[in-house]
């Protein structure tokens, strides 16, 4: 099976490391929390990421634009439906996390 598209859920800064790493490797990513300040503040912080990259020579501007464009944020679970690949980033509560994989599968 071939990945292309991966989803991450979980805005914190585990989470949008991960989905950072995955857009920059060419996967499409689609990042998932419960609220949208979440992942308002998780593209915010991957765009500074990346604006450091560019800073330093490591990446183009269409380089970091287009790991931007590979990036979108949800919070709905449900947009996950045809991801390859899925991260777990979620807060350290075994009846959260048990919640969620019953909702996922």
């Amino acid at each position: 099976m071939l990945i292309k598209t991966v989803g991450v859920i979980g805005a914190g800064t585990m989470g949008n490391g991960i989905a950072q790493v995955f857009a920059q490797s060419g996967f499409t990513v689609r990042l998932v929390d419960v609220a949208q300040p979440m992942l308002d503040r998780a593209r915010t912080t991957i765009e500074k990421s990346l604006g450091k990259f560019v800073e330093k020579g490591k990446f183009s501007t269409a380089d970091r634009d287009a790991m931007l464009e590979r990036l979108a944020t949800t919070t709905t679970v449900d947009d996950l439906g045809d991801a390859d690949y899925v991260v777990e980033a979620i807060v350290e509560d075994a009846p959260v996390k048990q919640a969620l994989f019953r909702s996922l599968d």
